[in-house]
């Protein structure tokens, strides 16, 4: 049982990270094929697209305007790209990709102290193949952490939350 359970929170937190990335991934790459769509670059590295149905701000090396104040912010790490969507119809959600020289154990056991002190409940982390998933939740909210090795000296981290309406 306790199999079956580590398997479906990793693919749950897991998924919740690529739903966000392939979404942002959809809105940048394919706007062409959104009708009125205007984007706006403010002179940032970020670049907002805009249509009927929402916005999406990609490509920025900062975490989004949108990152809510009760997750934490890994410090010792260089944001590589975030992206924050703001649909009509669903959820808004907010993801960051960031490197650090520090250790994986060191990631995982700040978000697992940092969540639980803002109020999160840790429901899953779990450790496969030398990466680590972290999957919490809070209110109508789930946040999701995959980090791994990534091979250069450095950890990646990717965190994706789904913010709720």
């Amino acid at each position: 049982m306790d199999y079956i359970k580590n398997n479906t929170l990793k693919v749950t937190g897991i998924g919740i990270v690529i739903i966000i990335l392939l979404w942002g991934w959809t809105m940048w790459k394919g706007s062409e094929s959104f009708s009125g769509l205007t984007t706006d670059k403010s002179g940032t590295q970020a670049t907002t697209y805009t249509n009927k149905e929402g916005s999406v701000t990609v490509g920025g090396n900062t975490y989004p305007d949108n990152w809510p104040t009760d997750v934490p912010k890994y410090s010792n790490a260089t944001v590589q790209y975030s992206a924050a969507s703001n649909p009509q119809a669903e959820g808004a959600a907010s993801s960051v990709i960031f490197l650090t020289k520090d250790s994986i154990q060191s990631v995982v056991d700040f978000y697992k102290k940092e969540l639980v002190s803002f109020g999160w409940n840790v429901e899953q982390v779990v450790n496969t193949g030398g990466t680590t998933i972290i999957a919490a939740k809070k209110d109508t909210r789930n946040f999701a952490a995959y980090i791994a090795d990534s091979g250069d000296g450095q950890v990646s981290v990717t965190v994706g939350i789904e913010l709720g309406k």
